[in-house]
């Protein structure tokens, strides 16, 4: 393809041309890169709803945000603690991080600042498992456990300044069971639908859960008897809910569970829990699980040796596909994952450094004054420019570094007879 001094209408179809070239062949799986974030023993991740703005929870450590997609990272004013679960309302400005042990901080605005909430920071519940929120950042549910009391999962319809306790019916049932462990959480957009799951323990071993649902914000709940395929009864560890609550995706455990060696299923429902279907058969350790906001993307991570590790699938857990890792890392303990309202943007957490996954940058082209301009978006920080007279093969950075401008990378080049091929590559 030869570059040369053409009019606007001539570039507009070389645009297509050259944009299929950045496109490349990735149906099978979606690439992750590992991001600048410190490495560190991550517990938990959340997202704002366009995958810009990032929060991240070490299990040890001050609290980390990223407002450009996880290309750069910052800990300014965040509490340092054993954090263990956050959440983050649509835009990024309203966020929540509980602790491992008894704290529970909120920040209205992005995280420049945090304060600890006195109705959740309690000594009552001692360790803190999950949370999700609404999209406004105002409706939060919440679940504790590990403590001498059992279980408590808890609501909040004012961003955490007071909470209420979960109830079945009329009966206060916090704490629900000397036995139990606190399990996943989940949340609609609008706050309305919540869910909550629990696994039961006896002499170390899990027995089976419980599963409340309710419709109401949590004022009343209602407990869910198991109904699905596969095992008869489950232990509940993780749970994501897409926009209109009705179409979940979690983690379980099977019952009468001995082990080691540790194993737990993905499942999937599409009426609120009400029913269930074993998506992942794989005996793996699944332990977080991501859905988009129609319920049709979904990522689940696990924490077995030899395996990707993370899974996708865009068809609501009909079929799920293993992802590409850098140099083909395995053994990195997957310990959360989150993502975009579209699915399109992830992010994931491990012990050894938190990655993301971001859409196959698209390359536009322009002219301006006599030079035609190829551009790119800021996000896309691991590809790069490459240039090429043999489409096949001798592909190389071009001269010059391209400038950044309005969140778009820019390189230039006078037009010329010879013929140059352009992409945008990736390590």
């Amino acid at each position: 393809m030869k570059i040369r001094n053409l009019p606007n209408t001539s570039i507009t179809s070389l645009l297509v041309v050259l944009c299929l070239g950045c496109l490349f062949d990735n149906a099978v799986a979606q690439t992750w890169t590992l991001t600048s974030a410190p490495t560190e023993a991550w517990a938990a991740v959340a997202s704002s709803a366009d995958g810009t703005r990032l929060i991240a929870a070490p299990g040890n450590g001050p609290i980390y945000l990223s407002t450009d997609s996880g290309a750069t990272w910052s800990s300014n004013q965040t509490p340092v603690a054993a954090w263990a679960a956050v959440a983050s309302s649509t835009n990024g400005g309203c966020l929540f991080a509980a602790s491992a042990g008894r704290l529970f901080y909120v920040s209205t605005n992005s995280g420049a600042t945090w304060s600890s909430t006195n109705s959740f920071s309690t000594n009552t519940w001692a360790h803190w498992a999950s949370a999700a929120c609404s999209s406004d950042g105002t409706k939060l549910v919440a679940a504790s456990g590990y403590g001498p009391d059992g279980v408590a999962i808890v609501t909040s319809s004012d961003s955490a300044v007071t909470c209420r306790v979960l109830t079945h019916g009329s009966l206060t049932i916090f704490p629900i069971g000397a036995f139990e462990r606190a399990g996943g959480v989940a949340s609609s957009a609008d706050g309305s639908n919540v869910v909550a799951g629990t696994a039961n323990l006896f002499s170390g071993n899990l027995t089976g859960g419980d599963f409340f649902a309710s419709s109401d914000s949590g004022v009343h709940w209602s407990q869910i008897p198991w109904n699905g395929s596969g095992s008869a009864a489950v232990g509940w560890s993780a749970i994501a809910s897409s926009a209109n609550g009705s179409n979940l995706v979690a983690v379980a455990m099977p019952p009468n569970f001995s082990g080691p060696p540790w194993f737990t299923e993905v499942l999937t429902s599409t009426n609120g829990g009400v029913s269930w279907i074993s998506r992942v058969a794989l005996e793996e350790n699944w332990t977080a699980v991501a859905s988009s906001a129609d319920g049709e993307r979904l990522v689940a991570v696990n924490s077995t040796a030899n395996l990707s590790g993370i899974y996708t699938s865009t068809n609501a857990g009909d079929s799920w596909i293993p992802n590409d890792l850098p140099g083909g890392a395995i053994n990195l303990s997957w310990t959360s994952v989150a993502g975009s309202a579209d699915g399109s943007r992830l992010v994931a957490a491990s012990g050894q450094g938190i990655y993301v996954s971001q859409p196959l940058p698209v390359m536009s082209l322009t002219s301006f004054g006599g030079n035609v301009v190829m551009g790119w978006p800021s996000t896309a920080r691991s590809f790069g420019l490459r240039q090429s007279s043999d489409i096949t093969t001798g592909w190389v950075a071009p001269q010059g570094s391209p400038i950044l401008t309005n969140g778009w990378y820019q390189w230039s080049t006078s037009p010329t007879n010879a013929a140059t091929f352009y992409r945008l590559a990736s390590p």
